[in-house]
């Protein structure tokens, strides 16, 4: 319970950093490319375990977007050496393979084709060494069908090509050695595009380059923004990627970054990059630093139909269970061309065909009834043309049949004596977000403590029952279950405490955590969660505090009855666990438990006291007249500023002053006297020693320093000790 102040420190800098980053994720992890088509990102370097510092498998991941472009940091798609870059083109994949940790000149790289869709190897052609055939970032031009790339030796830059079937390069154009070429990308116009920046000043560029001779004109020195909160533009020159989305021109940039939100501070962020004027924008970022040698859309060819769009699911049936899939055929290839001729369409799901049907560019389908099992499904859609060349596979999301229930609303608990009822309103939508059928519902409902289901198969939204009559928090779980037997989500009600009310006198510390719950009612009335608990180590009630909000926590007593003009006293130890981080409370008084019924100040204490060294914690006594025969409940309230520690409080009871009935019994002496009686042990401490007392087992049952204090036992004997280390013996009848 009582933390280290550096945690609590540190607790409250992590919230104040994290949350506006939560608050600003909507902006980010947006679509990127047309449905079913995902991103890959060849891995040169990346950590896979933090805590083992095990490295991940260099090779090709996919970041698919479901998973918010996160790697499957231990499943690759494809594993190689990918130092020199790869690019994707038509159904292959193009690799310059070599290790660049090791002497580069004495490196012959192996240039690579795979087929992309089942990842063999087509092709391995041995290049040459003395750093003639390495390359660190490479772009497909469609309109040549050649590769281009940078090559950078010890000593120099070059502009490159590559001829995609041999791997043979060209060098093209040198490049100054004060600047560092990062990486090259190429639309599907062929106008080559790269970043590029001073080795001396890092302002980075972007610029276009001319392919004949390489020339470089810039765009601009580029503006990145739109990175975490206070997050800077850093980019160490590793690693990277530039690359477009062939169906919308949009130019994307992946780099290795820092960030003190990540694991060793680094991450690899996603921009967006305009090439009219060099700004960027962050749209997406994967969670590790990555040193990505290459990345692309996996498009399928330019002149392949689009995807279907507005894709639903009617059902046909009351159940829901059978429907009609209804969608738009596209009117465009990839790239935005009209289509024309009959187009192909197959509707599959997990990898079974459904249906296969024909259909004009841009025709709204309507299919015929197909049966489905009740829950979610994920259909695959794939649009050919009459050339035979397929479209992306795009993946449509529906639910058939009726959804399972979500948790019910508006659940509560109100008591009339010892008999409780328990109201609740139905789900209004399901798990899934697709439509319910309340009308079949049935209710399920559990009592707390001990989970005692207590009713079952319930239409009505309704439940009564009367309780014993010792005092008890009650609180009810409820939930929907369908005619399938499906059982919705749990809710719970509020809490309430139900007993016939107690008599004085009442109290004593706190033997277990329902000496707490069971009896006192907690009110977290500036609706922080952060409130009174029981702490299992001391024993002892404990309010928690809140690093951004002043306190206003209640912690009111059951039910107690109390007669007209009679003086009672109420006694209990608090303090501060933090000396230099005061807490605040008052005890009030009130015939109800909230804490608009709690009108009548008793005591204030502006600073709770903590204890010191070689002390006891501060005892306090407060004497009240009930001005009417009637049930009262008195209460302990917090009103602490924001960001102190934690209070504690124990040994709460309630008497009537004077008592009676009690044989005195002297011992011990001058320093105090104890008088034993029948049920109760009382001491008088004029001199205010501080007095511990303990059953026979030696387990201490309380300590006070008050001039005089009573304890409520059980028969049995019991331990007095002074501080000047006297024992005296004690039998209480």
């Amino acid at each position: 319970m009582k933390i280290n102040r550096n945690v609590k420190l540190w607790a409250a800098a992590l919230f104040a950093v994290i949350w506006p980053a939560v608050l600003q994720a909507q902006a980010y992890f947006e679509p990127m490319a047309m449905n079913g088509v995902e991103l890959m990102a060849m891995v040169k370097h990346g950590i896979l375990e933090y805590e083992h510092n095990t490295l991940m498998a260099p090779g090709l991941y996919e970041l698919k977007r479901s998973n918010t472009y996160q790697p499957q940091k231990d499943s690759p798609v494809m594993m190689c050496n990918p130092s020199g870059g790869c690019v994707y083109h038509d159904g292959k994949l193009y690799v310059n393979d070599f290790d660049d940790s090791s002497n580069i000149q004495a490196q012959k790289p192996h240039w690579k084709v795979y087929d992309a869709q089942t990842w063999e190897l087509l092709s391995d052609t041995e290049l040459k060494d003395n750093a003639a055939s390495i390359t660190s970032s490479l772009a497909y031009d469609p309109t040549t069908d050649m590769v281009y790339g940078f090559q950078s030796t010890f000593t120099e830059n070059f502009l490159v090509k590559v001829d995609p079937k041999t791997g043979e390069v060209t060098r093209i154009k040198e490049y100054p050695w004060s600047n560092k070429y990062t990486c090259i990308a190429c639309n599907k116009q062929g106008q080559l595009y790269c970043i590029y920046f001073d080795k001396n000043s890092s302002v980075h560029y972007l610029a276009r380059i001319r392919k004949t001779d390489g020339r470089i004109a810039n765009v601009g020195v580029i503006s990145a923004g739109n990175f975490l909160p206070d997050d800077p533009f850093v980019d160490g020159g590793y690693s990277q990627s530039l690359f477009f989305n062939n169906a919308t021109d949009q130019l994307y940039w992946m780099y290795q970054s820092a960030s003190a939100y990540f694991p060793r501070e680094e991450y690899t962020p996603i921009l967006k990059v305009n090439t009219s004027d060099a700004t960027a924008s962050m749209c997406a970022y994967l969670q590790d630093g990555l040193l990505v040698s290459g990345a692309f859309f996996m498009e399928p060819r330019f002149t392949a139909p689009a995807v279907v769009e507005d894709f639903s699911f009617v059902p046909t049936t009351a159940d829901r269970l059978n429907g009609s899939l209804h969608f738009t055929v596209p009117a465009t290839d990839y790239v935005g061309n009209p289509l024309s001729g009959t187009l192909t369409v197959r509707i599959s799901e997990g990898g079974q065909e459904l249906l296969t049907l024909q259909a004009q560019p841009g025709e709204q389908v309507s299919t015929e009834a197909l049966g489905f099992a009740n829950g979610q499904h994920e259909l695959q859609i794939t649009v050919t043309n009459v050339q035979g060349e397929d479209g992306p596979t795009s993946d449509h999301k529906f639910y058939a049949g009726f959804d399972v229930p979500k948790a019910c609303q508006n659940i509560q608990l109100k008591a009339d004596g010892l008999t409780t009822t328990l109201t609740w309103e139905p789900p209004v939508e399901g798990v899934s977000g697709a439509p319910i059928n309340p009308d079949d519902y049935t209710y399920t409902v559990v009592r707390y403590p001990y989970e005692e289901t207590v009713a079952t198969g319930l239409k009505e939204l309704k439940f009564s029952e009367t309780h014993p009559a010792d005092m008890t928090r009650y609180v009810y779980l409820v939930k929907a279950v369908d005619s399938q037997g499906r059982e919705g989500r749990s809710a719970y009600s509020n809490n309430l405490i139900v007993g016939t009310p107690l008599d004085v006198p009442y109290g004593g510390a706190f033997t277990s955590a329902a000496d707490l719950f069971n009896y006192y009612t907690i009110v977290n009335a500036n609706g922080d969660n952060q409130s009174w608990t029981y702490d299992s180590g001391s024993g002892w009630a404990a309010y928690v505090y809140n690093p951004s909000k002043d306190a206003d926590d209640w912690l009111i007593s059951p039910p107690i009855n109390y007669k007209k003009g009679h003086k009672y006293i109420v006694t209990f130890n608090a303090y501060s666990s933090n000396a230099t981080l005061l807490e605040s409370m008052e005890v009030r008084c009130g015939k109800g438990r909230t804490p608009e019924s709690q009108g009548t100040l008793l005591l204030d204490i502006p600073e709770v006291p903590a204890v010191a060294a070689g002390s006891e914690p501060t005892a306090y006594r407060v004497e009240f007249t009930a001005p009417e025969d009637s049930v009262y409940h008195f209460s302990f309230h917090v009103y602490s500023p924001a960001y102190q520690y934690y209070l504690f409080l124990n040994n709460i009871r309630v008497e009537e002053n004077p008592a009676t009935g009690i044989t005195d019994v002297p011992v011990g002496g001058e320093t105090f006297r104890v008088t034993a009686g029948e049920g109760i042990l009382r001491i008088a401490n004029p001199g205010k020693a501080s007095v511990r007392l303990y059953n026979a087992s030696g387990l201490l049952l309380g300590y006070s320093a008050d001039d005089a204090v009573e304890w409520r036992l059980p028969a049995g004997i019991y331990i007095v000790a002074a501080s000047d280390g006297t024992r005296h013996k004690v039998a209480v009848r």
